[in-house]
């Protein structure tokens, strides 16, 4: 019997055990509603009993995971963004509406924070939508949520061009510093457009943090894509996958190690 925990996206289920040496796997949906097969196959053959995850998926998927679990006596759990996290250390979330805040950012600042600590973060998630989020260090064990940007993810932006405009319909280019086609032009226009939320928010964490020294993480689907770009782009940065499920996991030992608190 497995206990698991679960980071459903637009895109991909991802997930993970929690407390057994850590195997993360990754499985695209078949279609907007509906998960791929291969996903209930995995599960059935480690016995999964307990699932605890996130999504910011179409109900239908995680109506199929819910389905999939009763049929089997188990049990699912969703965490839901909270307005602080208290663990090995604290995290504050200062989002307007704490409780609007997507659980996928919220637990990848978890895990972000759990990987990097005693360090200011910039944290970017490149999925369907980019997220590009800034977590303060306030010295001790202490961290401030301070929000951050949403805008189309890499995809998303190719396909709007290619619909709305389709006399540009080229094939991808490569990024440059001086796009000379419109391949070229277009990629590179994209490249920056992803990469650009980075830079402004580095500048704009530093005016706050108590050093210079800003900790900037790249995941989510196109970040192996982006990281090649993002070097001659960016300051340092670490490629980081499967944040999320590192923050759902640092949730599933808090909840332990407080006699199993309702999460």
């Amino acid at each position: 019997m497995k206990r698991i925990v679960v980071d459903i996206g637009n895109t991909a289920l991802k997930w993970d055990y929690i407390y057994e040496v850590p195997h993360p796997r990754a499985f695209v949906h078949s279609s907007e509603t509906t998960l791929n097969p291969d996903v209930i196959r995995s599960w059935e053959e480690e016995d999964v009993t307990e699932i605890l995850g996130t999504y910011v998926c179409r109900p239908e998927l995680k109506d199929q995971i819910e389905s999939f679990m009763e049929g089997r006596g188990g049990k699912c759990t969703w965490l839901r963004t909270e307005a602080e996290f208290k663990g090995p250390f604290y995290l504050l979330n200062s989002y307007e509406y704490p409780e609007r805040l997507g659980a996928d950012r919220w637990y990848g600042a978890v895990g972000a924070i759990a990987l990097n600590p005693q360090k200011s973060i910039v944290l970017v998630q490149f999925g369907t939508a980019t997220t590009v989020d800034m977590i303060r260090y306030e010295g001790g064990k202490n961290y401030v949520f301070e929000g951050g940007m949403i805008l189309p993810g890499l995809n998303l932006m190719y396909t709007a061009l290619e619909r709305k405009i389709p006399a540009i319909a080229v094939p991808r280019g490569a990024a440059r510093d001086f796009p000379k086609n419109t391949s070229d032009a277009i990629n590179t226009g994209i490249v920056d457009a992803q990469l650009g939320p980075v830079y402004f928010a580095i500048q704009r964490l530093k005016k706050t943090a108590m050093s210079n020294d800003i900790e900037v993480i790249l995941t989510g689907g196109a970040a192996s894509i982006l990281e090649k770009s993002a070097l001659g782009r960016l300051p340092c940065f670490t490629l980081c996958h499967n944040i999320v499920l590192t923050g759902i996991k640092l949730r599933a030992e808090q909840a332990t190690c407080n006699n199993l608190k309702s999460m």
